[in-house]
């Protein structure tokens, strides 16, 4: 975890300035309110709806606020990621949010990581009982987020302007619940008092943070991971050398070590992974998922556990990126082809994974994936695994890429 930076001095005394300075605003919100509720949003962007719009339809405080942040979304995506009081602050006013810590300035790696249920704390340690306490309710990766309590709903949206900037919108839903007055009496001094002021500066302290991070945009690549078979699932693992253990004998060979392969892509637009892997939910457009396949045989693919998807991921991972041996590879530094090798990925052909239906030699399997796409995209497919292993499936997919490159060139 990232360790929480203890305020100086100095850093104290600015924070005690900033609510001095702040005052006027939180006492005089009422006065206002009917403007400060739509700061900076337009009206369609008033009118149209968010997530988590429908769970709370009788709210008594609802505001929509937007500002424009010259990065694109997932610039900005990784900034509220790692809010939180105590995590990487709220870019707000640190004395009051934070505890006097001072909010990060840095994009947290420790802080990325997010899935629904998660505490987005509000004081140093959330519980169920805090009916201060927000979680995340759902979210699309880089295009919106919901963070949700008993009384209130957070949503945010970010959409991608048409200069490759970021329209950030945010929309706040709370309900005084006066069946409890103390906490109705608390939600109507923090929302009618003090959401403006607070709001307004953490938006502007993300719009800060996201632009003064501007990234040097990384020279286009297309980089090739070696992962060794069944790395962090033993059941694959231990399949895995059996089967290559059969092969050997048959083949009267040694056994090898066997490889599955993966590819990473850096282009302007940004980073992409691309990989078969197993579906772990049907939320597939949250893994730029394009396309899915039958496991072992076609009746078996009616069930999910038995298929696999194709992934051209923005910004993804790669599981088991970090029991990768001697990888990335970078095969490639051209920005054609990298452009050209995204731009296949949803033409990758999706037979059986496992069995050899295209006629290749071969099993179909996520190295033949791999190895389709760097032979359409003009990349030469003959890297080698490392210590002398095996990528069951590649040639597969070099045959069918030959062969499908013969066609287009005799239909043209």
């Amino acid at each position: 975890m990232s360790q929480v930076v203890a305020p100086t001095r100095q850093e104290l005394l600015g924070e005690i300035s900033q609510v001095v300075h702040d005052l006027p605003a939180l006492l005089t919100a009422p006065l206002y309110r009917r403007w400060h509720r739509h700061w900076g949003a337009t009206p369609a962007e008033i009118a149209a709806s968010l997530p988590g719009d429908e769970l709370l339809p009788h709210a008594q405080f609802r505001t929509t606020r937007a500002i424009t942040i010259d990065v694109p979304p997932d610039h900005v995506w990784p900034w509220l990621v790692q809010v939180g009081c105590l995590r990487a602050g709220w870019y707000s006013n640190d004395l009051l949010d934070n505890l006097a810590h001072p909010s990060a300035t840095t994009i947290v790696s420790d802080l990325q990581h997010l899935e629904v249920g998660q505490w987005v704390p509000m004081s140093p340690s959330p519980t169920p009982s805090d009916r201060t306490a927000l979680k995340v309710h759902s979210f699309e990766l880089n295009k919106w987020l919901l963070w949700t309590k008993p009384d209130s709903t957070w949503a945010w949206r970010l959409t991608p302007t048409d200069d490759g900037g970021t329209r950030l919108v945010t929309r706040v839903h709370a309900v005084y619940d006066w069946r409890h007055p103390p906490s109705a009496l608390l939600g109507v001094v923090l929302m009618e008092f003090g959401d403006f002021a607070m709001q307004r500066r953490m938006l502007r302290g993300i719009k800060t943070r996201s632009e003064s991070l501007r990234r040097v945009r990384p020279p286009p690549s297309v980089d090739l991971y070696w992962i060794p078979l069944g790395a962090g699932a033993f059941v694959v693992r231990r399949t895995g050398r059996l089967f290559e253990w059969m092969s050997a004998l048959l083949q009267r060979r040694r056994p090898s070590d066997l490889f599955h392969s993966a590819l990473e892509v850096t282009v302007p637009a940004g980073r992409f992974v691309i990989e078969m892997t197993p579906i772990p939910d049907v939320h597939g457009e949250r893994r730029g998922v394009v396309s899915e396949g039958p496991v072992g045989a076609r009746w078996a693919g009616r069930l999910r556990i038995f298929r696999y998807e194709l992934r051209r991921w923005r910004q993804g991972v790669i599981p088991d990126a970090g029991e990768a041996i001697n990888s990335p590879m970078t095969v490639s530094e051209d920005l054609a082809t990298a452009l050209r090798i995204l731009d296949l990925v949803p033409s990758v052909p999706t037979p059986v994974w496992g069995r050899d239906e295209l006629d290749a030699g071969e099993m179909w399997n996520s190295n033949s994936v791999t190895s389709w796409l760097l032979a359409r995209g003009g990349v030469d497919p003959s890297p080698v695994p490392p210590r002398r292993g095996r990528a069951p499936g590649w040639d597969a997919g070099v045959v069918v890429a030959a062969r499908d490159l013969d066609d287009e060139h005799r239909r043209k």
